[in-house]
């Protein structure tokens, strides 16, 4: 796929060009200091793993269709905790920067209607103030660590990634807990299977009902890039962007219709091997970290006897970034790496962590979340139900 970069004229709002009917946004990172508060690193960390925790018991599987077109869009990195995208909903346009989410399957945005103390710092969807509004009666409570989320179902015209998606179901928040206190973003589109989407069709998924993509597909490339001015990262629906990876694409079987998760062969630190029997590897760029169950992380952090432990992040010193050992990921077969500079992440000039945690509400699985995702481009294919994973750029 050949593609034409354009300049950012406004970073809130992204320039998108169309070249044979592919649409791409320029990607850039937010302008912010790196993470510095251990205390968000524990909220992020138990709020991933409670997100897992609540899903797996929703689970209801839904087949899936396949559909024209191909869509790209902004991806915006802050301090390499978050990565989000721009979206409008409404007529006319509301703008709001949300959470992208493979680990979940819900579109959710603040309502102007919420007295939650964090919505102030929010742009609010106005209902009012759209034509194309619907209404119903239903709600949805989404359980999280610290407060639920309480949102209304509504419907109403969304465009994500440059495609016009009608009629779209979403969450509308009228109560957010204090797990978003540290957030960058308005709220969180989900991308992951229907079956756990509250019975809410995810956008991708409306799209490839209503044909209006190429193939049912997305691509992702996230990267660490610190400099504000730099592309960091895009989403392309419908199919996938050869100009972010190189090798060949390692396709890897999802094991169900919920999350995007497959086999879990092996895991190795350095020539250290864990115990992962019975444990499944899922995709989720909604985590920032590799998370894992507590026994198997306790059994990885032994690998690092200079670790020190402080409010559920361990630190260690600054020099592992060259000397740490690789981690290799088997699965079934197809063995992926990651070097030290890629787990390793620096908080200030002479601290440092890693970027791998475990949690007791984590069982059965290990979360791979931006701590892999950066170092390779990967690919979910609702049409054959695989996951397409090659080395980034």
């Amino acid at each position: 796929m050949k593609l034409q970069l354009l300049s950012l004229l406004v970073l809130l709002v992204p320039s998108i060009s169309a070249e044979n009917g592919v649409f791409y946004a320029q990607v850039y990172r937010d302008g912010v200091d790196v993470v510095s508060n251990p205390e968000l690193i524990s909220r992020h960390v138990e709020a991933v793993a409670a997100r897992h925790e609540l899903s797996r018991r929703t689970v209801e599987d839904e087949e899936l269709q396949v559909g024209g077109g191909k869509f790209s869009a902004n991806v915006y990195n802050f301090e390499n905790f978050q990565y989000s995208v721009d979206i409008t909903l409404g007529t006319p346009a509301q703008n709001f920067r949300v959470a992208l989410d493979t680990g979940s399957s819900l579109l959710w945005i603040p309502s102007d209607r919420c007295t939650s103390q964090i919505c102030r710092t929010r742009n609010r969807y106005r209902s009012g103030a759209s034509s194309t509004f619907k209404a119903t009666d239903k709600t949805l409570r989404l359980q999280y660590v610290k407060g639920d989320a309480k949102a209304r179902v509504s419907y109403d015209t969304l465009y994500f990634a440059g495609a016009k998606i009608e009629n779209q179901g979403f969450g509308e928040a009228e109560a957010i807990g204090d797990d978003f206190s540290g957030a960058r973003f308005d709220g969180i589109i989900g991308i992951g299977y229907p079956s756990i989407g509250y019975g809410i069709k995810p956008p991708i998924n409306t799209l490839i009902d209503s044909g209006g993509l190429k193939d049912p597909m997305f691509g992702i490339y996230i990267s660490n890039a610190q400099n504000r001015n730099s592309p960091v990262g895009e989403i392309v629906l419908g199919g996938y962007n050869t100009q972010k990876f190189k090798g060949d694409i390692k396709w890897l079987p999802v094991l169900r219709k919920a999350f995007w998760e497959t086999d879990l062969s092996a895991f190795k630190v350095g020539n250290f091997a864990l115990d992962v029997q019975g444990l499944t590897a899922v995709f989720d760029t909604g985590s920032s970290f590799i998370i894992m169950p507590e026994d198997t992380y306790t059994d990885f952090v032994s690998q690092f006897p200079g670790a020190s432990h402080d409010d559920g992040t361990d630190y260690v010193d600054c020099s592992t970034v060259n000397s740490g050992p690789d981690l290799t990921l088997d699965f079934g077969g197809v063995a992926l790496k990651l070097s030290a500079r890629d787990y390793v992440m620096q908080l200030g000039r002479n601290t440092c962590i890693l970027a791998v945690s475990g949690n007791s509400r984590v069982t059965g699985e290990v979360i791979l979340g931006d701590t892999f995702l950066r170092r390779y481009y990967t690919i979910y294919n609702f049409g054959d139900n695989t996951i397409g994973v090659a080395s980034a750029v």
